[in-house]
């Protein structure tokens, strides 16, 4: 066994002639443990709301959406659908309007985030188990119906068996530059629609979203062959990603384009007019959300585990002290002084390892628990989920490891230096 390695652990299990430093070593390791275990926990938490973010955002996003990388639209012609269908793999093309829009119920208006999809979107979306009310339609016969996001139908306060009137939808008229102040809804197009039923998906997609036909869309918005995404279903055994790059290969050298302000066709190339995003791709900016807060979690967690390091630091501190004697006599028989320093290292390893190993099993049994049992609640009834989500991933219990072993370097640095210095003839004449 390593020389500094016996020494450190006789000096960890003997009794200490001053009982505050038992004290110190014993609150050492419970502050190692508690800030272990609220690392751990806390990135299982923001692990656990990213995964419900995915798994949500997947109800209604595409597994492939083909978009304008310039302008609200592109024209979708016959050289763009087969060169779409020419790409192996592909099942479904949902072809989509989208856009901001007015509505009106009995009196109340608020501005929504429209979508008007083709009759295919069934086939598209996880969306048939998330209706609470009403009937996941959008058409029947030549009636159309819209599917209001639950903030929708909150707000505007519908009535589910009103079968007489109608919601109202505005959409601005292309060309109209100056509203009239006096009639301001002529510089709008109008269409009613009945609504189907409501959706309970997630905050951000109920709290403004509406969904319709296609040819609705199309009429309100007076788009013709515009459209401002296709989305895509992969068939299954295929991979999204090669798919993906199938897609992106295809169109970055295809022709088809609506640019700003003006249709064009032409037989030239548009090279990465296109943009191709699978479902994380289309929610980038929350997922990146996700991870920069969870980063920061991780640093202000980490300054706990380094507040809890300072009772590490007092601890060899007095222990360097109170063995003066011994350190010198190892000294007086050929001990280095990177061997003492080598003892002070391990004896604070051995308070944050035991710290660590008590924290990781507690955090462990907490999310194992919060998984199976769901003991700490999320909020209210009206939440997506009644428990807060967890997910352990062994990567960050790494990670954690690697900061405890970092901090409590850092925190036996300073003991281990001024023990190595310590005086033999002064020590050994007392």
């Amino acid at each position: 066994m390593n020389t500094a390695l016996f020494i450190a652990r006789r000096y960890f299990f003997a009794k200490k002639k001053r009982n505050f430093i038992n004290l110190l070593t014993f609150m050492s390791m419970i502050g190692v443990a508690i800030g272990t275990a609220a690392l751990i926990i806390v990135l299982s938490v923001f692990n656990g709301l990213e995964d419900l973010t995915r798994k949500l955002h997947t109800a209604y996003n595409a597994e492939l959406k083909i978009s304008a990388r310039e302008g609200k639209s592109f024209i979708l012609n016959d050289s763009l659908k087969q060169t779409i269908k020419s790409v192996e793999g592909i099942q479904t093309i949902t072809e989509v309007i989208e856009d901001n829009a007015l509505i009106q119920y009995k009196g109340t208006r608020m501005a929504v985030h429209l979508k008007g999809v083709s009759d295919n979107f069934a086939e598209q979306y996880q969306l048939k188990d998330k209706i609470i009310d009403g009937n996941f339609k959008i058409k029947e016969g030549n009636l159309d119906f819209a599917l209001l996001g639950y903030g929708v139908y909150k707000m505007l306060s519908v009535a589910m068996n009103d079968e007489i009137t109608p919601l109202q939808v505005w959409y601005p008229k292309k060309g109209v530059k100056n509203i009239s102040p006096t009639n301001p809804l002529n510089a709008f197009n109008q269409k009613a629609i009945m609504t189907g039923g409501v959706l309970f998906i997630e905050q951000q997609f109920d709290q403004n979203h509406v969904i319709v036909p296609l040819s609705f869309a199309q009429k309100l918005t007076d788009y013709d062959k515009n459209r401002t995404s296709l989305e895509i279903k992969v068939k299954k055994g295929f991979s999204i990603k090669k798919v993906q790059r199938q897609l992106k290969r295809e169109l970055e050298d295809k022709s088809v384009l609506l640019v700003k302000n003006a249709k064009i066709e032409t037989d030239g190339k548009f090279k990465g007019r296109f943009l191709v995003e699978n479902a994380e791709e289309q929610q980038a900016s929350i997922l990146r959300a996700f991870k920069i807060e969870r980063f920061f979690a991780y640093i202000a967690f980490s300054f706990v585990l380094a507040l809890a390091s300072f009772n590490i630091f007092f601890s060899l501190a007095m222990l360097a002290v109170e063995k003066r004697y011994d350190i010198s006599l190892l000294f007086s028989i050929g001990a280095s002084k990177s061997m003492v320093r080598r003892l002070f290292y391990f004896e604070g390893s051995i308070i944050a390892l035991i710290g660590a190993i008590v924290g990781i099993v507690l955090s462990v049994s907490m999310i194992l628990a919060q998984q199976q049992w769901g003991f700490v609640p999320l909020g209210n009834g009206n939440s997506i989920v009644e428990s807060y989500p967890v997910e352990l991933e062994y990567l960050d219990v790494l990670w954690v490891c690697i900061t405890v072993v970092v901090v409590t370097i850092l925190a036996s640095f300073v003991p281990a230096r001024n023990a190595s210095r310590t005086s033999i003839t002064a020590n050994l004449l007392k």
